[in-house]
């Protein structure tokens, strides 16, 4: 049902802010992604029928602005329309020619992410949650999932006082 209402929500967001040349983006996961631009602006405009991990996005998004993260130029149920990003080198090009500059990059970035206030009230997963999964049973070598519990646990345990946000992606 969510997707035979796609293409009506896509011309009601595409006159809403303006819209033009959109075109589906060739990196889908569980979302639908479009490029395109809004007036000269270059855009990329993501739709998820999961509304919760839309809004867990947003919430992650809104604190992340001024902060080194892409820009977030409006967002509904379901929807974020936000700048693209226009990448230029790629970092990890970078790191087989000079890793310890690409590190001190990888940490700058995230040093700035994590100065992102964590809202009082959110429903955004947190990184002990996520690493509960090491818990269960996979199907990796027993001596491997021990070596990552032993490593969350010294992980979690060196990090009890920070909160940071975490951004689904």
């Amino acid at each position: 049902q969510w997707l035979d209402h796609l293409p009506e929500q896509i011309n009601t967001i595409t006159e809403r802010y303006q819209l033009s040349q959109l075109e589906r983006a060739d990196y889908m996961n569980y979302n639908y992604l479009m490029t395109g631009y809004q007036d000269d602006t270059p855009i990329m405009l993501k739709l998820s029928m999961f509304t919760h991990l839309i809004n867990n996005e947003i919430t992650c998004l809104t604190a992340y602005q001024d902060r080194g993260a892409i820009k977030m130029l409006a967002h509904e149920p379901g929807m974020i329309l936000m700048e693209r990003a226009q990448p230029g080198t790629m970092l990890k090009d970078h790191y087989a020619h000079d890793d310890e500059h690409t590190i001190t990059i990888y940490c700058d970035c995230a040093q700035q992410l994590h100065s992102a206030p964590t809202p009082e009230k959110h429903s955004l997963p947190t990184l002990p949650a996520m690493l509960t999964t090491l818990d269960q049973d996979l199907d990796i070598p027993c001596h491997l999932q021990t070596q990552a519990q032993q490593l969350r646990d010294q992980l979690l345990a060196s990090n009890r006082s920070q909160s940071v946000l975490l951004h689904g992606d």
